[in-house]
């Protein structure tokens, strides 16, 4: 393993054209072969604002996050409010499962995997108004540690006005 900082992001290389105010859905059918090893080590899936180094630094963002043991967490930052929400699910590396975020309602956005809807009604509000692009990343700050996220497919739909 190398010290220095690593990341592998796909996203659309700030082309953004999601708009959250036109309600959007994000889905991807996805596996960590590799579950985030050490402390800093982050997997996430899901839209986001403009890249910048390390996905917590993003002013704006709709995406599941995995934590060392596997759990998955709902993750938002809408410029001002920021979630972290445990979804109560520990993956099994190398388990595909399908991630599903449906924004077509800005005030009560739902997180699905696997078709199960794992927040309550309200508990993830958007109120960002900035364009976003799908955002796919592990990303590793410095030090020791690995993750490794394959993704299937990666459907996006949203209304045009």
């Amino acid at each position: 393993m190398r010290p220095e900082k690593q990341e592998a992001t796909l996203y659309w290389a700030d082309n953004k054209h999601l708009d959250p105010t036109k309600g959007f859905e994000f889905e991807c059918r996805a596996a960590l072969s590799v579950l985030p090893s050490a402390s800093g080590v982050q997997a996430v899936f899901g839209v986001a604002g403009s890249w910048i180094d390390g996905p917590d630094n993003n002013t704006e963002y709709l995406q599941f996050g995995a934590s060392g043991n596997g759990t998955m967490l709902m993750r938002s930052q809408d410029g001002s409010v920021q979630n972290a929400i445990s979804a109560g699910v520990t993956l099994t590396a190398g388990a595909f499962h399908i991630f599903r975020i449906d924004a077509s309602n800005t005030q009560d956005v739902g997180c699905y995997i696997d078709g199960v809807r794992y927040n309550t009604a309200g508990q993830i509000k958007f109120g960002a108004t900035g364009l976003l692009q799908p955002y796919l990343s592990v990303y590793k700050p410095s030090g020791t540690g690995v993750a490794t996220l394959v993704v299937d497919y990666v459907r996006l739909s949203s209304n045009r006005s």
